[in-house]
């Protein structure tokens, strides 16, 4: 049996300089983040063209751009499909991390979520700190809207066009490895890309790993590919079920443990 989430509306309601906005999961992620910013609310628009919908946010930690939604969420309304609770969940209580949070657990398996609520705010407070975005700076009349567009135009070089090719985007995490581990790699492969997470550990550019060191981008088998434009994300090319997908998924993380000794995990998950 399938079923397909349907649970939608958006409310908002303004405290002072903080907008809270209550969504049905059912809704489609970017179309709240449309919603936000037409009414001039700040702190969704750098997850703008994101695949999916609201309700997958808080079990992913969806993030883009500098910023995830465990910045913004107050709370996940769900209902635990064996006893039929129905519980809030305080963010903290959502144990968010990088693309992980309590809902990716056994236990958190357990709950479907309904509605989640985003803290969102009337100041101006853009998170500008990614690649081009950074040139937006220098705009006096900077608006949600603007940004919005600059994503939108970054993703679209980026990812594949999700309302019309089978993908999730991202597929695998960006691994986080020691950082002694990321100076031996760097020794072999100098241009590697990594950020500094604390002083011990490393966050390695997977996309970066995939095409130059993996040679994978654009690697096609069984009707499903690694992106032309970026190779962490993959496409259903012609796939009839999900074993090609995963089959090929097991393959990439194959590849990449035999290339670099790094153990990669999906981003996507399966229930």
């Amino acid at each position: 049996m399938v079923i397909k989430n349907h649970l939608t509306g958006i409310s908002d309601t303004v405290h002072g300089d903080n907008v809270y906005i209550k969504t049905g999961s059912g809704e489609t992620l970017d179309d709240l983040v449309q919603y936000a910013v037409d009414k001039n609310y700040w702190g969704l628009e750098n997850l703008s063209a994101i695949p999916g919908t609201v309700g997958a946010t808080p079990i992913q930690n969806v993030g883009a751009y500098g910023v995830e939604v465990a910045d913004l969420i107050t709370e996940v309304s769900a209902l635990n499909k064996e006893t039929g609770e129905v519980k809030n969940f305080s963010n903290k209580e959502c144990q968010f991390a990088y693309r992980d949070s309590f809902f990716k657990t056994l236990k958190g398996k357990e709950w479907i979520i309904t509605e989640v609520v985003f803290k969102l705010s009337l100041n101006k407070s853009p998170k500008l700190d990614y690649g081009s975005l950074k040139d937006l700076k220098y705009i006096p009349s900077l608006t949600p809207a603007k940004i919005r567009d600059e994503v939108i135009k970054i993703r679209s070089g980026k990812f594949p066009n999700w309302r019309e090719v089978g993908t999730a985007g991202s597929f695998f995490k960006n691994p986080i490895i020691e950082t002694k581990a990321f100076v031996q790699l760097q020794s072999k492969y100098p241009e590697i890309v990594g950020h500094a997470v604390d002083e011990s550990m490393t966050k390695v550019s997977l996309g970066w790993v995939l095409d130059k060191i993996c040679g994978l981008r654009g690697y096609q088998k069984n009707g499903v590919c690694l992106y032309q434009e970026q190779a962490l994300v993959l496409i259903n090319q012609s796939a009839k079920d999900a074993s090609a997908i995963n089959d090929f998924a097991e393959e990439i993380k194959a590849i990449v443990k035999a290339k670099t000794g790094i153990l990669i995990e999906r981003e996507v998950s399966s229930f």
